[in-house]
């Protein structure tokens, strides 16, 4: 089933139905650590990204974007954006992650100086990885002693 087709943009899916969608128990994970780590609350969006068009979750702190989570048939697709002051950082972190995310992260280009990494979350190891980087991504560019 096509997701977008299923619920157009005058169809907002239910929590219910974005999880019965996915099928995955890596969508509660993730989600349950943002909202009780950082004590963000989701933002149900319909994009119109070129990237993954469809209802998707977003997640903000404050202004700052942290990460967008976007529903597929068996899995989802997380999206994190890595700014360009945590750039470095994010190099550094990178090297302890998955082949996968490794990869992703070196044929990604960048963009405004950053990268929007949008990783295909299908497992545990993955899953870990984005944890990670959205760690990364709440904490900022870390102040100088």
């Amino acid at each position: 089933m096509d997701w977008r087709a299923a619920f157009s943009r005058e169809h907002q899916p239910q929590p219910a139905e974005m999880e019965a969608f996915i099928n995955s128990p890596h969508w509660q994970a993730l989600r349950s650590y943002i909202e009780d780590t950082y004590k963000i609350q989701p933002l149900y969006d319909y994009s119109t990204c070129s990237m993954q068009e469809g209802w998707s979750i977003r997640y903000r702190k404050g202004v700052r974007a942290i990460c967008s989570m976007y529903p597929m048939e068996g899995y989802f697709m997380c999206m994190v954006s890595i700014g360009h002051k945590e750039l470095a950082e994010a190099e550094e972190l990178i090297k302890d992650c998955s082949e996968y995310i490794q990869h992703l992260f070196e044929k990604t280009d960048l963009f405004n100086g950053g990268k929007l990494l949008l990783a295909k979350v299908q497992d545990e190891e993955v899953l870990e990885d984005v944890k990670k980087l959205i760690e990364l991504r709440c904490r900022g560019k870390k102040k100088k002693a």
